[in-house]
């Protein structure tokens, strides 16, 4: 059996190519394009993007390290990746279907429609419970804040967001960003910077007594997500 399923199949092999190109650039679009924020994918399209192309990040992040890669490049990396994997597993359910059809024997479409409802269902509400857990443990004691400005880099310091104060002309606030050792968003901000962007998070001051790149009693964004950057 698994050998006639490994047999060569012109016909399925270009069925196989066509729709794992196909489902790859739909399920890795929502990454793409909404990026990722300091606690992960933005939005429940990002985290279920993030878990189907899952085996695909993690050669990303291994070739990625250590170099300055920009989101474009690290996500066509996922999709190089990811898309033989599909091909391959699509391949061998039409030779399964062809070789099922030759011995009289069907797939029941509903029980493939079932497990690709399940497959879409199951993991978006793993990750809608767990953000529901996070706000309730975080609902007391945080400020959080939305933050328009223009993203900057200080060296020494870091990534900030200068906001122009509406009351006093040619002040400028800023919000800083704890970014530490996120690679993924550091690649992300490097692409932002000088644009105008809206981020989303939890808001902190810098204490007295703490060394770290944020000035001392500056304001700074704990965790947070880019909502967007133009």
């Amino acid at each position: 059996m698994n050998r006639n399923i490994h047999s060569w199949d012109r016909d399925a092999f270009s069925k196989a190519l066509i729709w794992s190109v196909l489902v790859e650039s739909i399920s890795i679009a929502p990454l793409a394009i909404s990026g990722m924020g300091h606690a992960g994918p933005n939005g429940i399209l990002g985290w279920l993007s993030l878990l189907f192309n899952f085996l695909g990040f993690i050669p990303a992040v291994w070739l990625s390290s250590g170099i300055d890669m920009s989101w474009a490049a690290f996500i066509a990396i996922v999709f190089l990746f990811q898309t033989p994997l599909l091909c391959y597993l699509i391949f061998v359910y039409f030779r399964w279907r062809k070789i099922l059809r030759k011995r009289g024997m069907t797939i029941h479409k509903n029980l493939i429609l079932i497990a690709a409802i399940a497959f879409l269902v199951f993991p978006s509400k793993a990750v809608e419970s767990s953000k529901r857990e996070n706000r309730a443990e975080n609902s007391k004691g945080v400020i959080k804040a939305l933050v328009t400005g223009t993203l900057q880099f200080e060296n020494g310091r870091g990534y900030f967001i200068s906001v122009k104060s509406t009351k006093h002309s040619g002040w400028n606030n800023r919000v800083w960003l704890a970014v530490s050792e996120d690679k993924i968003m550091v690649r992300q901000l490097q692409g932002l910077e000088g644009k105008s962007i809206t981020v989303k998070g939890e808001l902190e001051q810098m204490p007295a007594n703490v060394q770290a790149a944020v000035p001392v009693h500056g304001m700074y964004l704990r965790t947070f997500e880019i909502e967007g950057g133009r």
